[in-house]
């Protein structure tokens, strides 16, 4: 018997998955958190974990192919994702221990970079196109209008996404000094937004080799925060706002090893009874 072509099975991944749970969004939307919460769903559906990647190598052919016609989306990232067989089913993340050296052993503007991903959960596209006029620092609030994908600035990420998130005074403290008057706040010696990918590959991941830190993308930032900020007492919905997903079941089904504070209790509640 012959075996389907890839074409074949191209079409197959599209018209089962890829259409019926990701066909609403905008390809702006396909970015890493909406790919992980795709590979979730899947296998919270029961598709094996090695169908799981073929689905993924499809969709991947077709972001690769729609940035070459010029669409803004992000690509498949696969050192970013966590697939079927990695030890646990959420992405990587930083501990707050790692997350407070990385920080610490940054140079500007990279530190600043790195302290609005892990103190504010921001994604790196939005701090890429972070501008003056979005930080208020006498409220100390930060207004998540626009992001910035391969020096290009586009609408926020989602309708969800555009909204204003509180920051921390060691934040606000951090940030003061380095404010532009107008503009973006992170521009390269062109004038324009910097490439996270570069970020990543030419900051970031040489300073965790420096330190010891196993290596990880800027949204491993993201998970720190999430799972810090539910640690601390706030509840998923409180993170759903923080992370500014439109629907509570995105931030628990990437977010889904994040155990709440309540939760926490209850079974240790519960174990009195057995003790």
């Amino acid at each position: 018997m012959c075996k389907p072509s890839t074409q074949s099975k191209d079409k197959t991944h599209i018209r089962r998955y890829i259409i019926p749970h990701l066909g609403k969004m905008r390809l702006d939307d396909l970015g890493i958190e909406n790919q992980q919460a795709f590979i979730t769903k899947l296998r919270g559906a029961g598709v094996p974990g090695g169908y799981v990647v073929g689905i993924l190598a499809t969709l991947s052919k077709m972001l690769g192919t729609a940035k070459k016609w010029g669409y803004i989306c992000q690509t498949v990232n696969w050192r970013d994702l966590t697939l079927p067989g990695d030890r646990y089913g959420e992405g990587r993340s930083f501990t707050a221990e790692q997350g407070k050296q990385i920080i610490a052993a940054a140079e500007m503007p990279f530190k600043l970079m790195f302290a609005l991903a892990g103190y504010c959960g921001l994604r790196a596209g939005e701090i890429m196109g972070l501008r003056a006029e979005d930080i208020h620092l006498e409220r100390r609030i930060l207004c998540v209008g626009q992001t910035a994908y391969r020096g290009k600035t586009q609408s926020a990420k989602t309708r969800g996404s555009e909204t204003s998130v509180p920051m921390p005074e060691i934040l606000v403290e951090l940030i003061r000094p380095h404010l532009p008057v107008t503009g973006l706040v992170f521009v390269n010696h062109r004038g324009k937004p910097y490439h996270a990918e570069k970020i990543v590959s030419k900051v970031l991941q040489p300073l965790l080799d420096r330190l010891g830190i196993p290596r990880a993308g800027f949204h491993a930032f993201r998970h720190m925060h999430t799972t810090l900020l539910v640690d601390s007492g706030a509840s998923i919905k409180t993170a759903q706002r923080q992370l500014r997903h439109a629907d509570a079941r995105t931030t628990l089904s990437i977010y889904a090893h994040v155990v709440e504070p309540s939760h926490r209790k209850a079974v240790e509640e519960m174990a009195k009874y057995l003790n």
